[in-house]
C-alpha cells in the first residue's frame, strides 16, 4: 500500500464529524483514493473535498495520517493509495475541542 502525502489545506478548527458548510454547499463526499488517484498530481487540486470517516493511524505536531476503513478500501492497491497524510495548521484538534487520536474514526474537509 502506498502513502502520499496530500495538504488538504484546512485549518484545524474545521475538524469535525459533520465537516464545514461552505457558502451554503456542502462538499462532495471523496475517498481518499480518489484523491490520490494513480497519477502523479490528483485531478481533485483546487477542489474542496470531504473524506469521509476514516481511520487515523498515526498524529504528527503538524497533522495525522488517515486510511480508508477496509470495507471501502480501493481493491486497485497497487495504482492508487488508500492513505494519506493531512497537514494541519499545528496539533490536530477538533473544531469542539480535544486532541486527533490514533484510531479515531473521522471525516476531514479541504
Amino acid at each position: 500500500m502506498k502513502f502520499n502525502a496530500f495538504r488538504l489545506g484546512f485549518a484545524t478548527s474545521m475538524l469535525a464529524a459533520a465537516g464545514p458548510v461552505f457558502a451554503g454547499v456542502q462538499p462532495a463526499n471523496v475517498e481518499i483514493f480518489d484523491i490520490q488517484g494513480s497519477g502523479l498530481t490528483s485531478t481533485r487540486v483546487g477542489q474542496t473535498v470531504r473524506v469521509p470517516d476514516s481511520v487515523v493511524t498515526a498524529v504528527l505536531v503538524d497533522g495525522f495520517y488517515l486510511q480508508t476503513p477496509d470495507a471501502r478500501a480501493d481493491s486497485e492497491d497497487s495504482l492508487t493509495a488508500n492513505g494519506m497524510r493531512v497537514v494541519t495548521v499545528g496539533a490536530p484538534v477538533y473544531g469542539a475541542g480535544g486532541s486527533v487520536q490514533v484510531g479515531h474514526m473521522l471525516a476531514a474537509t479541504g
